[in-house]
C-alpha cells in the first residue's frame, strides 16, 4: 500500500509538474531560478530512482530527455538554458548520463548519444559547472570520454571536453587507464 501511494504520489507530481508544458512555461518566466528548479526536479528523479527504483522506471527517464533535451513542446530549451542558466542545462545531462552508466536507465543508443553531444557540447562552450556528480566523478568522466568516442562524437570535442574537465580538476587522470 505505501509503494502504490508513492508511485502514485511521484508519478502524479511527474505529469503535473515537471514534464507539463505549462509548468515548464512557469519556470521559464523565473530565468535563472526557474532553470535552477528544473535541475532541481531531475536530482529528485535521480534521488527517487536510486532509492525506491521501482517507482522510476525507463519512461520517466525518456520522457525527461524528451521534454528538456529534445524539447518535445517546442519551448525554446536550449536557448533558454543558455541564456538563463547553461549550467543547470550542463548538471540535468550529466546526471541522466550518470543514470544511464550506473545501469538504472536502459537508454537506446540515439538517447545515449545525444546526451553524450549535449553534455560534452555544453563543457565545450560554457566551461565546467562542476556539480557534485560532474567534476568529483571520474568514472562519468571517463565514460564519457569512451562511449563519446563509441558513438562517434568528433575527437576534437572530446578532447576539448577532457582538457577542460583536467582543468576544472587539477588533474591529468581524466580518461587515462589507471
Amino acid at each position: 500500500v505505501l509503494f502504490r501511494s508513492i508511485e502514485k504520489f511521484i508519478g502524479s507530481e511527474f505529469r503535473s509538474r515537471y514534464v507539463n508544458p505549462t509548468w515548464i512555461a512557469g519556470m521559464k518566466k523565473e530565468g535563472y531560478a526557474g532553470a535552477g528548479e528544473m535541475r532541481q526536479f531531475v536530482e529528485y528523479l535521480w534521488g527517487w530512482d536510486a532509492t525506491a527504483p521501482e517507482v522510476i522506471d525507463d519512461a520517466k527517464w525518456q520522457e525527461t530527455f524528451s521534454v528538456y533535451v529534445q524539447d518535445k513542446y517546442s519551448l525554446g530549451m536550449q536557448q533558454f538554458f543558455d541564456a538563463n542558466s547553461p549550467f543547470a542545462y550542463q548538471d540535468m545531462t550529466a546526471r541522466m548520463t550518470e543514470t544511464i552508466r550506473k545501469g538504472y536507465w536502459k537508454a537506446d543508443d540515439a538517447t545515449k548519444k545525444k546526451l553524450l553531444e549535449e553534455y560534452v557540447s555544453s563543457v565545450n562552450r560554457h566551461g565546467v559547472g562542476c556539480a557534485e556528480h560532474t567534476c568529483g566523478n571520474p568514472r562519468l568522466q571517463k565514460y564519457v570520454l569512451e562511449e563519446g568516442r563509441k558513438a562517434g562524437i568528433p575527437v576534437p570535442a572530446l578532447e576539448g571536453f577532457q582538457k577542460a574537465m583536467e582543468t576544472a580538476t587539477g588533474t591529468q587522470e581524466i580518461g587515462r587507464a589507471h
